[in-house]
């Protein structure tokens, strides 16, 4: 009898947490019963994983439902979102029941197995790589699907075919190919330093040009736009940019000078000093050693020479009621096109120009100017995204998110603010969009991370992409659907655009000594 009392005590202990679990803070909804499952869908690829994310409706916070004759969480709004096993088969299926009194609704999600993740070796071979010392072309092929932007964009190589982006190579730039496969080309930068591009991505009826271009002394310009370092060659070369500690190493490959160049003085604003280097052959390196943090560069080919070009922070505004006067701001309403859908199908989309817009009003009160990559839902490639901050003169790039979990990652991974940056110089930006966007969402801050995101690319304005919430998460998703929930995120990205206007860390260099 005991037995049977203390199983009694627990199952209504237990029927009383599966009720508190509703959510409170989402609102009731009663309509009609329905399963509508908004990921997995059928025939969703699923890589070797053992469980999944799922989500979606049911249409009324009145429905129990199972899957697979297990009971699932259902919220106040009928919304669910739970991390399940995969059953064993090629094509698992899912069967979802949910019910209201006698009536009932079947739903049966069958995916395929193997897809969405395949091994390295069922990616379509490279073939075997071989000699082949042609000069070639940086060209895309002409589109008319293509937007402008996509069009006239670098060429990012790869460190190797398929593997992490190396540099950019602007069209019209001529490289020797010294190896290739069916599909890719090696491209030459100097001695033991190469890079790999596709083989639709190059011209190969190309006249050659000289091996190793020899550079005129640097020059160097400093007005109120920032500073302009100047290098003279025959030819346009390849480049690189590396921020370390408080140096700004500027690489040219395939080039050496006529005789190294003495050192020359900064503006002691942004730049102390410039010094040129030799060290390795076929590459020349100009150390710019920093006073202060610069906004952002970018290399520049034109006059029959290679520019680096950096920006000063813009200084901090008197006024204590406008404290972002000066300011140019981009914000980019991450997608369309994709974007995950919540469980209710909130789309993504829909949502982040919805921050945008009250984070834009907010941020021009406080004397910003800003400049939104998309005003409605019509989709923007990640190319023109770029482009148009770029064209707008924006010292600040934010690119709004809401988040999803990955392939075998449940839910409740994604119920907090993550931030990414690719350049340092937008590191420390990241760090306060983090903290103060998961505050005003009051969920937790998951961490700032360095990603390497096509929006994030380009190195001339201070870039960061944010993932501000788990859109789908119930909550999460009732919150963003109300002005409160968008008004939080708006305010996030103010806050954090505030501090980082205000903060000198973002702006200052260590003083060293140097020989």
């Amino acid at each position: 009898m005991s037995v049977s009392l203390r199983a009694l005590s627990v199952s209504v202990v237990l029927s009383i947490v599966a009720c508190d679990a509703q959510d409170r803070r989402i609102p009731s909804r009663d309509g009609p019963l329905q399963v509508d499952v908004t990921f997995p869908t059928d025939s969703t690829p699923v890589p070797a994983v053992d469980s999944t994310p799922l989500w979606g409706t049911v249409g009324t916070g009145r429905a129990s439902l199972a899957l697979n004759g297990r009971p699932l969480q259902v919220e106040r709004n009928g919304t669910f979102a739970a991390f399940v096993a995969v059953p064993p088969g090629s094509r698992p299926s899912l069967r979802l029941v949910a019910r209201t009194g006698s009536d009932s609704v079947v739903r049966t999600i069958v995916m395929q197995r193997g897809a969405g993740q395949a091994p390295a070796s069922s990616t379509p071979p490279e073939g075997d790589v071989r000699d082949w010392a042609r000069w070639v072309t940086m060209r895309r092929l002409p589109s008319d699907t293509a937007d402008s932007a996509t069009q006239w964009r670098p060429i990012y190589s790869r460190w190797r075919p398929g593997g992490d982006v190396a540099l950019p190579l602007p069209q019209g730039m001529r490289l020797l190919a010294d190896r290739r496969t069916d599909r890719s080309l090696r491209l030459r930068l100097a001695p033991e330093e190469h890079v790999w591009i596709p083989v639709i991505d190059a011209d190969t009826v190309t006249r050659p040009r000289s091996a190793v271009v020899t550079a005129g002394p640097p020059r160097t310009l400093f007005d109120s736009a920032g500073v302009l370092v100047s290098v003279t060659l025959s030819d346009r070369l390849p480049t690189s940019v590396e921020l370390s500690a408080d140096h700004l190493y500027w690489t040219i490959y395939g080039a050496s000078w006529a005789a190294l160049p003495a050192a020359l003085a900064g503006d002691g604003r942004t730049v102390r000093r410039i010094v040129a280097s030799d060290s390795a052959p076929e590459r020349l390196v100009l150390d710019v050693q920093l006073a202060a943090m610069p906004l952002g560069w970018r290399t520049e080919w034109h006059d029959g020479a290679l520019h680096l070009r950096l920006r000063p922070v813009p200084p901090r505004s008197a006024s204590s009621t406008q404290p972002l006067r000066g300011l140019v701001v981009a914000l980019d309403p991450g997608h369309p096109p994709d974007g995950t859908i919540g469980p209710s199908r909130l789309h993504e989309d829909s949502a982040t120009l919805a921050v945008a817009t009250v984070a834009a009003e907010r941020l021009r009160a406080l004397g910003a100017t800003v400049q939104l990559t998309r005003t409605d839902r019509a989709p923007v490639s990640l190319e023109a995204r770029a482009l148009i901050a770029e064209q707008s003169a924006a010292q600040l790039f934010i690119s709004i998110h809401l988040n999803a979990p990955g392939a075998g990652r449940p839910p409740e991974a994604v119920h907090g603010t993550q931030t990414y940056w690719m350049h340092p110089n937008a590191r420390t930006l990241s760090a306060m969009l983090l903290t103060s966007v998961a505050g005003a969402m009051e969920h937790p801050a998951l961490g700032s991370y360095q990603g390497e995101f096509a929006v994030l690319r380009p190195a001339w304005a201070v870039s960061v992409l944010v993932e501000g919430s788990g859109i789908v998460l119930p909550e999460r998703e009732a919150f963003l659907r109300t002005p409160a929930g968008i008004g939080a995120y708006a305010q996030g990205i103010v806050d954090g655009v505030v501090r980082w206007m205000a903060s000198t860390e973002a702006r200052q260099m260590p003083v060293q000594m140097y020989r």
